[in-house]
């Protein structure tokens, strides 16, 4: 039976309910079941959001193809446009990070993984169902696909959609293929942008913390003419590059001993340059140069019409262009090769050495760091026609393209041209590894002169139409029918390798396009309603969902899903779902590549083999590591199911509680094989992926269409008969894992109107249960609570409004977890955010009018992250530091 852990959670309740004693505030996120008609409490009021004019029964809400109708048995997590607002975010993943059931960036500043050739995309993931280039959540605008974006990886790209833009985003953390399709695993994020209003909006921020600036612009032009509206909202945003050096707590916990000056190994014993005592040597801290948060700067462009070109037919236009250039820092290139005393430079450590391997940087002649640069330009256009067809039948047709084009450059080691130069016999010739600077510069430019490069290029086709209305009436009200019909093209091609500057053409091409032909169909049917209720059953609702999806290149798939939503007396929603959802390979993930990626040293050892033959440290040994993926890649499917109440207690006026239990199980999921537990890495069910001690025979096996990184030949590899590589490890995407997980999500939520304007509060959070992942077929589960993962996730929100003026404070809370085989650390500390906002709106005319002013102050107590020993030092989230932004916003 699962175990609730109720004494953690209420200890953090606790801790939270204290906060509301701090001071008043507006509410944070509130969970809104719009199915038994809980909203979400009334932020302070903001006039910039002015939702669309049509009747609420013209209204689609996340998760349904029911128009007017809150998804059966579902619950739904609401944001609205003055919460965005509150959070001071300059990007929608800023906001999405504030949402605890996005696991994968809660509580953090959500930065992208660097493992997709250095593409800035940051993956929002709902309950961390960690993918590779698959997504395992949908995200939506206006209830639409988003074109995806990357390198290695397709991903819908948030960011191009402005906070200024967004009237709401709506989140639905339960499986969704029934009604959208793939990807819809952990759930659907939908970004709902503003529709209806008038006027000229012009806002601008300036925020700043130690060593870091950011500010945004923003300017919105709207016509209203009754019939219809049109407006063009531009958003302008820079933010500083944070390094290592700028905190404390950023730091690299294994140094590197490739400095300056650098370190000589003979057999297992190290000297250090340039005392040459045996048994020392110089390290360095390579994350002082490097930018754990990127510099950028974005322009963005959205565009909205509106017209009603009869009583009947209606068209909408959405249109969006955005351009965002970053760059990250990396640690400046280091090198650990071979050099004989052939080379006019070399040294000998001790008498007689002839060879030697030589640990060294490049930062002489580079400088401290080196700078990636990411290029992301992305638009789309989406016309939308609604017809009304008599009594409530609707139909809505869609059309929808996208593009991408991400570009990345990023200066890496020719490796080759190194070797060479480390076997020149001249000075001429030959590198100089103990002072790069001494090194003739054709050598050097022929070995820096080099980098690797990355582009592609996505684009979306979709057409859609969705015929909705009521069949019958029932005693219980209204029997609803939507069927609809989609077909998806997309197109996928991508330059990617490493080359010397301007030679493109060498460079390795891949291309994959899919086509996707879909049905899909929703019945709600009102067993007992308003008119047939009695206590006990005053409402009853059941909904049954399907779709079919028929892919022309990973086979087809149908997806249902049943609801129901039970209301026993008044003030109290009971609702459960139960469904199977799909997620297919991404583009990217379809074109075959695989490569071979030399790390100098092996990061993975196995128990016993510290020490190689011939007293060498087996650290110092390269490690080959298979890079790519699978081409015979299929589908990672799940089954959830939900259960959960929302109560509105009449004796308290204003207060919703709200509580979700959820069940996951994901199988076949798309990822590599890999586990930070050595016990588990090293054991039976990994041996196909891990070859020990691997000849050169077994590595020139290896099916590969791209070139070897990190080592000039595979023959240099086994040039040292003591260095050569300890492991081949196959790191390719597969179908090899598997996450099962259940939790609650749970919120309490309170406003009360008062003489002075409102107070009010909000607890809102997910608390996972169990979690056991499977990282290859065969492995035992593992318990993924037992470490490395946090089990709560919660935000608190207090506040209250008075005339003009607003206040709020929210707490951000992580909780801490255990962790394993860190050395000398078994518990990862709780991880506790404080933010402060407050807004004041002018009440005067003439130049006073609409105008309003904002401070927000992110992370007031300037609380670091957690300390981990290992990595980059820290864990459990992250952050600028207190972050102090000024805003101001006038109106005309």
């Amino acid at each position: 039976m699962t175990k609730f852990h109720g004494a953690h959670l209420c200890s953090v309740l606790a801790t939270s309910t204290a906060l509301i004693a701090l001071m008043t505030a507006a509410p944070a996120f509130a969970q809104e079941t719009p199915a038994s008609g809980t909203a979400a409490a009334p932020a302070p009021q903001d006039d910039q959001s002015q939702t669309d004019q049509n009747p609420a029964a013209d209204i689609v809400v996340t998760g349904t193809l029911l128009r007017g109708v809150a998804p059966t048995g579902t619950n739904v997590v609401s944001v609205n446009a003055a919460q965005v607002r509150a959070t001071g975010a300059v990007s929608t993943n800023d906001v999405l990070a504030k949402i605890p059931q996005i696991t994968s960036s809660f509580n953090t500043v959500p930065v992208s993984s660097t493992g997709d050739a250095g593409t800035t995309i940051s993956k929002p993931n709902i309950r961390n169902l960690a993918a590779s280039g698959a997504n395992t959540t949908l995200v939506l605008v206006d209830g639409h696909k988003m074109v995806g974006a990357g390198i290695l990886s397709s991903v819908p790209d948030a960011d191009v959609v402005a906070p200024g833009v967004i009237d709401r985003i709506e989140i639905v953390p339960d499986g969704g293929s029934s009604i959208y399709g793939s990807d819809a695993v952990g759930g659907v994020i939908n970004i709902i942008t503003r529709k209806r209003f008038d006027g000229v909006e012009v806002s601008g921020r300036y925020g700043f913390a130690d060593d870091y600036e950011q500010y945004d612009v923003n300017a919105t032009v709207v016509k209203d003419w009754g019939r219809g509206s049109a407006y063009v909202s531009y958003v302008y945003n820079k933010q500083d590059a944070l390094f290592g050096r700028d905190r404390g707590y950023v730091r690299s916990i294994t140094p590197s001993t490739s400095c300056t000056p650098g370190t000589i190994v003979v057999g297992s014993t190290s000297y250090a340059l340039p005392g040459l005592v045996p048994g020392t040597s110089n390290s360095c801290d390579t994350s002082d140069n490097a930018s754990f948060v990127p510099s950028q700067r974005r322009h963005s462009v959205f565009a909205g019409l509106s017209q009603d070109l009869s009583d009947a037919v209606k068209i909408d236009v959405r249109a969006f262009y955005t351009h965002r250039e970053t760059h990250s820092f990396q640690d400046t290139l280091r090198s650990s090769t071979t050099i004989t005393s052939a080379n006019p430079y070399f040294i000998p450590a001790t008498v007689g050495n002839t060879s030697q391997t030589i640990n060294f940087s490049y930062g002489p002649a580079t400088g401290p760091g080196s700078r990636s640069t990411t290029v992301l330009d992305e638009w789309g256009v989406t016309p939308e026609m609604t017809f009304k067809l008599g009594g409530s039948w609707q139909l809505r047709v869609l059309g929808n393209y996208g593009r991408s084009v991400t570009s990345n450059v990023q200066p890496m080691v020719n490796s080759v041209a190194e070797a060479a130069a480390l076997a020149g016999t001249t000075t001429g010739t030959a590198l100089n590894p103990y002072d790069v600077s001494a090194t003739a510069a054709p050598v050097l430019n022929s070995i820096l002169n080099y980098e690797a490069y990355g582009r592609a290029k996505q684009d979306l086709y979709d057409g859609r139409a969705i015929l909705d209305g009521s069949l019958f009436r029932l005693p219980g009200g209204d029997v609803r029918l939507a069927v609809g019909t989609e077909f998806t093209h997309e197109e996928f091609s991508r330059l990617l390798g490493n080359h010397v500057p301007g030679d493109l053409a060498s460079l390795p091409q891949g291309r994959h396009d899919r086509n996707v032909k879909s049905v899909f169909g929703e019945l709600a049917v009102p067993i007992f309603g308003a008119d047939n209720g009695f206590t006990g059953m005053r409402s009853l609702t059941l909904s049954v969902s399907g779709r079919y999806d028929d892919y022309d290149d990973v086979g087809d798939t149908f997806n249902p899903k049943f609801g129901a939503t039970w209301k026993p007396v008044n003030g109290i929603t009971i609702r459960g779902n139960y469904g199977t959802s799909f997620n297919a390979p991404s583009l990217p993930d379809n074109v075959p590549s695989s490569g071979l990626l030399v790390l100098p040293f092996s990061p993975f050892i196995r128990p016993g083999d510290s020490v190689s033959p011939g007293g060498i440290p087996t650290l110092f040994r390269p490690t080959i590591v298979v890079a790519g993926n699978d081409p015979n890649l299929r589908p990672q499917t799940a089954k959830t199911f939900s259960v959960g109440a929302d109560i509105q207690p009449s004796f308290i006026p204003g207060l919703t509680l709200s509580g979700t239990y959820y069940n996951i199980r994901l199988k076949d999921q798309i990822t590599i094989a890999y586990s930070t537990n050595p016990a588990v890495l090293f054991s039976a069910p990994y041996a196909r992926f891990l070859t020990f001690n691997p000849t050169q025979a077994q590595v020139a096996a290896v099916p590969t269409n791209l070139p070897i990184q990190g080592a000039a030949s595979l023959a240099s590899l086994y040039a040292n008969p003591f260095l050569t590589p300890y492991l081949l490890y196959d790191a390719r995407v597969q179908n090899v894992g598997a996450v099962k997980q259940d939790g609650i999500d749970f919120s309490v939520n309170y406003i009360r109107k008062t003489g002075f304007g409102a107070i009010n509060a909000n607890i809102s959070g997910t608390y996972i249960l169990d979690r056991l992942v499977t990282t290859v077929p065969g492995q035992t589960p593992i318990d993924d609570l037992a470490a490395n993962t946090s089990r709560l996730s919660l935000s608190s929100s207090l506040g209250a409004t008075i005339g003009g003026f607003t206040a709020s404070a929210t707490l951000y809370h992580s909780s801490g977890f255990k962790v394993q085989n860190i050395p000398s650390q078994t518990h990862v500390n709780a991880f506790n955010v404080v933010d402060l906002f407050f807004a004041y709106d002018v009440r005067g005319s003439g130049l006073l009018k609409d105008l309003s002013f904002t401070l927000s102050v992110n992370n007031v107590f300037d609380k670091d992250p957690p300390f981990l020993n290992a990595g980059s030092g820290y864990t459990n989230g992250s952050t600028l530091g207190r972050l102090v932004q000024f805003g101001v916003r006038k109106k005309f």
